[in-house]
């Protein structure tokens, strides 16, 4: 969803003042400081823009704004990882499209939530599973998971968390024997593709103490 697109329906159809349009993380977050809007439409289009990363610094920088978050397509992991940011709205693009946004949009502006159906399934399917990967895992073996679903050797991974090479390796082993695969990357590999850990980049920032 272009946010050229997004501008015309906002600008000729819903009665919004676009203030400003980004491509970018840390262009909006300029933006957003120098503007703060009433309503943020964030984008999750990695690498240009990971929101993952950049919605705790635009929350921070706008902190009376509302935020609706719209994703080409929902997974596990990204419910897991968005549903811990408490927004205001989430979208997914491929099942719901434009229309789903000037409901989220209208249900922001009443003071209320907008949550794409199919992101409350799979919430509610990840809190009733207890062999969800979020009981099972700690933040620490979910970054050093999202690295494996990138196909990084352990060496790689090391330098992207910031974490020794021993370091990674036993992190991964204790992944794989908690998510009971056989401790391959392959295996590892195979199933964050499942969940979609490969959806976004490693929290690299978070982890970048660990050690």
């Amino acid at each position: 969803m272009s946010g050229e697109l997004l501008r015309g329906y906002c600008e000729g159809a819903w009665g919004c003042e676009v203030t400003t349009l980004e491509s970018t993380g840390s262009e909006g977050l300029v933006s957003i400081e120098r503007n703060q809007p009433d309503l943020m439409i964030v984008g999750h289009a990695p690498p240009a823009l990971n929101c993952l990363e950049f919605l705790p610094a635009f929350k921070r920088s706008a902190r009376s704004a509302k935020v609706l978050v719209t994703v080409p397509q929902l997974n596990d992991y990204l419910v897991h990882r968005l549903g811990a940011l408490h927004l205001h709205a989430v979208v997914e693009e491929y099942s719901e499209g434009i229309a789903a946004v000037r409901t989220a949009i209208e249900r922001v502006r009443e003071g209320g939530r907008w949550l794409s159906p199919c992101f409350v399934q799979r919430a509610a399917r990840l809190r009733a599973d207890p062999a969800a990967f979020p009981k099972l895992l700690s933040g620490r073996q979910q970054a050093v998971l999202a690295c494996t679903a990138q196909a990084m050797s352990d060496e790689e991974i090391g330098r992207t968390l910031g974490i020794s090479v021993a370091t990674a390796k036993r992190h991964r082993a204790d992944t794989a024997r908690k998510l009971n695969l056989r401790s391959t990357p392959r295996q590892l590999i195979r199933y964050g593709l499942e969940i979609g850990f490969a959806s976004a980049p490693p929290p690299v920032r978070q982890m970048a103490a660990a050690v």
